[in-house]
């Protein structure tokens, strides 16, 4: 094996790798299902959290929100299929609420003062709630609000108090990213190259 090929294996391999210890996601403030902040698959882990349960089996994101002047919060992803679960771990004396609706609008759940321990805090959580492969909204208010179909939310605004880390855990489509694809296609050409090379001698 050459030393290039040995060099592109080795990138391409570090490359794949990346996605399984990717950090926190800043909340944008997405203001409407419109322009939601996509939580795409590279951004899902399988690192460990403490406060994530199946964290090193299932993949998840953390959404971290430092305050924003918006009045609700949107989200989306796609997933494979199989149990969904938002879980809100730390608020700044904001009680959330917490919608999930389909890509068609559907609103399937919504919550508010639950945690994952079962305590009731002001906290919110939809928990290993199963969904079909495709792609899913969340929409985050403050108490009292509401969530209706056609991603519709109404009452309280979260303004720039509302302050949280959000976990979203749901099995991902495994697809290379492109960037990754290339390196490792590349280091696959190296090392076919170094294959005939070593047979011609």
């Amino acid at each position: 094996m050459t030393q290039f090929s040995r060099f592109a294996l080795a990138a391409a391999l570090g490359m794949a790798g990346f996605a399984a210890h990717a950090l926190p996601v800043a909340s944008v403030g997405a203001g409407s299902a419109a322009t939601a902040q996509v939580l795409d698959a590279s951004l899902f882990s399988t690192n460990f959290v403490a406060t994530v349960t199946n964290s090193t089996t299932q993949p998840h994101v953390e959404v971290t929100r430092s305050g924003l002047q918006t009045a609700y919060d949107f989200y989306t992803f796609g997933t494979s299929g199989g149990s969904v679960t938002i879980d809100f771990d730390s608020i700044n004396q904001t009680d959330m609420e917490v919608g999930l609706w389909n890509a068609a609008g559907l609103l399937l759940a919504a919550n508010d003062d639950y945690s994952y321990d079962g305590s009731f805090i002001l906290d919110a959580a939809i928990l290993n709630f199963n969904v079909a492969a495709g792609d899913y909204f969340i929409g985050v208010c403050r108490f009292s609000c509401s969530f209706g179909n056609n991603f519709a939310v109404s009452g309280s605004a979260l303004g720039s108090n509302g302050a949280y880390v959000m976990n979203v855990s749901a099995n991902q489509n495994q697809v290379p990213e492109p960037g990754t694809m290339g390196l490792m296609g590349l280091a696959l050409a190296g090392l076919g190259v170094a294959a005939r090379r070593s047979k011609v001698r």
